[in-house]
């Protein structure tokens, strides 16, 4: 911001600009502690910790973009804007983070069971691959039966056709022929 516009807006009073100032930044300071609260600086490779809160967390990403804009507008320097940006973008970060651990946690979990029902279902279509095989030899030897069967009973019709008319025609020569049954058939 700059000075002039600080002393037209407080009237000249410098020293009042400056406590308005460090208000403005602890004020949105604290409402970003309460949001997400940080860690007493602890130095690991540069970075401080901060420790998400998970009930005060945006859930959606209007809430995100209302957290981000509050906390941009209420930076005092670019320095400010990046170190809340830095800030926000870590936190955003792990909330992400734990929120993909557990949706990963959950599809690991169903991939292994869906993994045990395919291993399940594939012993299922291993054996009745063996039982339609069973089935099909079973069948083929039904049919070839069937056939032969069939084959059978029109031998039997052609035989009975046969003996009824060898006995037609043996009725048929007794009757021409009288005479033969008196002789006994040795002798002829």
């Amino acid at each position: 911001m700059e000075r002039e516009l600080l002393e037209r807006t407080l009237d000249g009073d410098l020293e009042s600009a400056i406590k308005s100032l460090n208000e403005l930044c602890l004020g949105s300071s604290a409402e970003l502690e309460t949001v997400f609260p940080t860690q007493p600086s602890t130095e690991t490779n540069g970075e401080s910790s901060v420790v998400v809160v998970s009930n005060n967390i945006p859930k959606n990403s209007a809430e995100w973009i209302e957290v981000f804009v509050n906390e941009m507008t209420s930076a005092s320097s670019i320095d400010d804007a990046k170190a809340r940006a830095s800030m926000m973008l870590d936190v955003l970060e792990k909330s992400i983070r734990s929120e993909v651990s557990g949706v990963v946690d959950i599809l690991y979990k169903e991939k292994m069971s869906l993994k045990e029902h395919w291993e399940k279902l594939s012993k299922y279509v291993v054996v009745l691959k063996q039982g339609v095989i069973t089935q099909h030899a079973r069948l083929k030897e039904a049919e070839s039966r069937i056939e032969e069967v069939q084959l059978l009973k029109e031998r039997v019709k052609k035989l009975e056709s046969e003996n009824y008319s060898l006995k037609f025609h043996l009725n048929q020569g007794q009757q021409r022929y009288p005479t033969m049954d008196r002789f006994p058939p040795h002798v002829f």
